[in-house]
């Protein structure tokens, strides 16, 4: 499942889209060397939650001892306009003082 993993890091973005890669295995797509660009995070981990879905049915069902796949996902990232600044002390003030005002 580590192999799976680092192949899905090597492939392109909507190599299954494109033509040039028509007819090669997921192996040879991600060993052509003519990507532009790699598959984003969420991507690769939609492939990752699959294969834990399919093994984790067999371990449900008694035909595995353990889910390989558990646990393989990549940390979320979030886009930088997503992200939070911290408050700083002025900050704390402003809005203690803000809300002072405001009552």
């Amino acid at each position: 499942m580590q192999d799976y993993k680092k192949l899905l890091m090597n492939l392109p973005p909507n190599f299954y889209k494109t033509k040039q890669y028509q007819g090669m295995s997921l192996m040879e797509v991600a060993e052509s060397g003519e990507k532009m660009g790699s598959l984003s995070g969420s991507a690769i981990n939609r492939y990752l939650m699959t294969a834990q879905a399919v093994f984790g049915f067999g371990v449900r069902n008694h035909h595995l001892q353990f889910n390989p796949a558990e646990k393989l996902q990549l940390p979320k990232q979030k886009r930088p306009h997503e992200e939070r600044a911290s408050f700083n002390k002025d900050d704390l003030i402003q809005a203690i003082l803000l809300d002072t005002l405001s009552q």
